[in-house]
């Protein structure tokens, strides 16, 4: 038998109609963390176990395994982990690696590589300066007694969580990502977790067979997409900083504002507000994947400035709509998408030296190949044949 421990995002629930597209929906429980209803957006007429908040009620779960059943985990964190590893359970991990679980905890830990200097100066400024340097104390001696007592318990967390990740027996990523896992590893020291195949649905058969937008004219300004939300793991900041005093082309920029941070959203309304006035436009509605799926083809670029991995099914449906999509290097997707045999991918700290509109040009004109990359790994077909062989 295969149990599965989610929480509620929306992605979660195509991969519970997955499982029943598949037919293995008897040979597979479904757990859900949280309180029936506690995500609006997460929406199931299937048969799930909603298991609370409750650390308690989850190891109640967990001992009613058998040592040979499968368990699958999507948002390994430390309550989960750390729960795993006390209960000495014998089954086999399977981790689903969506991202933040790996890379944003600890925070303080994985600040050092997150972030961009603008972004990284904010969050410092804002989150860690006031614990050393509060209102009403004498901040040399509260400074030197509290800097050492930090630095000491983020290091102890770090240290808890990567036993947590040595216990993982298989990550679960799509198949050209082998290099991600060996990220994980060297953020990991003694991770020996081995790499299979799987991902959710990103959307790739809606934006397949949508017309492609018409390429702007000079006269009219670009559409520029921004980010996947307001965590600060986007560095908005620094990539609306880097467009408005590097990248010349008339531009207006959109970015999703609608989840995430509440600070980063925030900062980068106030930012965009003095920098970028009225061609900043903030994306707060909800919508339905349909609607998302339109909506993201009315841009013209997308700009992705995230040093680790993040926001995949924007970057695939934007890659499937032919759009051209810039991002950094050090950002494993950028391979992965290399890897695959896509050419619209772009530095995106270059730029300022490409021609965007010949970019968005070349990018409609390789699209039918650009599909036939992404197909291999993101169809339908090619995702439910992977969970088969997960789940057998």
């Amino acid at each position: 038998m295969n149990y599965h421990i989610i929480i509620q995002e929306k992605f979660f629930v195509s991969y519970i109609e997955d499982i029943y597209r598949i037919h293995e929906e008897d040979n597979n429980v479904i757990w859900v963390r949280g309180n029936e209803g506690k995500n609006i957006f997460f929406k199931t007429d299937r048969s799930v176990e909603y298991i609370g908040n409750d650390p308690a009620h989850y190891r109640e779960k967990l001992s009613t395994l058998k040592p040979d059943d499968k368990l699958f985990v999507s948002w390994y964190d430390e309550t989960i982990g750390n729960l795993i590893l006390d209960m000495k359970l014998p089954n086999p991990l399977y981790v689903y690696l969506v991202g933040a679980e790996f890379y944003s905890n600890p925070f303080w830990w994985h600040a050092r590589w997150l972030f961009d200097p603008m972004t990284k100066r904010k969050l410092y400024r804002e989150r860690l300066l006031p614990r050393f340097f509060p209102k009403g104390k004498p901040w040399l001696w509260y400074r030197a007694k509290n800097w050492w007592r930090f630095k000491r318990e983020v290091k102890e967390a770090y240290q808890a969580k990567l036993e947590t990740i040595k216990r993982i027996d298989y990550i679960v990523i799509t198949e050209h990502s082998g290099p991600e896992v060996e990220w994980v590893k060297t953020l990991y020291p003694g991770c020996k977790a081995k790499h299979v195949i799987g991902t959710f649905d990103q959307h790739f058969d809606i934006a397949k067979d949508l017309p492609m937008k018409a390429v702007p004219t000079e006269d009219e300004p670009l559409k520029i997409l921004l980010g996947n939300s307001s965590d600060p793991n986007g560095n908005q900041i620094d990539a609306l900083h880097y467009l408005k005093h590097k990248v010349k082309t008339d531009c207006e920029v959109y970015s999703f504002l609608s989840y995430g941070d509440k600070d980063g959203k925030e900062w980068t309304l106030d930012y965009a507000g003095r920098h970028w006035g009225d061609r900043f436009h903030a994306v707060t509605d909800f919508m339905d994947k349909a609607t998302f799926v339109r909506y993201l083809n009315g841009m013209d670029v997308v700009m992705m400035f995230h040093n680790r991995q993040q926001a995949e099914g924007n970057i695939m449906i934007a890659l499937s709509l032919g759009k051209p999509v810039f991002m950094k290097p050090m950002n494993p997707q950028f391979g992965m998408l290399k890897r695959m045999g896509v050419e619209s991918v772009y530095d995106v700290r270059q730029m300022h030296t490409v021609d965007l509109r010949k970019a968005i040009v070349d990018a409609q004109a390789k699209r039918e190949a650009t599909l036939k990359a992404i197909e291999r790994e993101y169809s339908d077909q090619s995702r439910l044949n992977h969970l088969k062989l997960l789940l057998k």
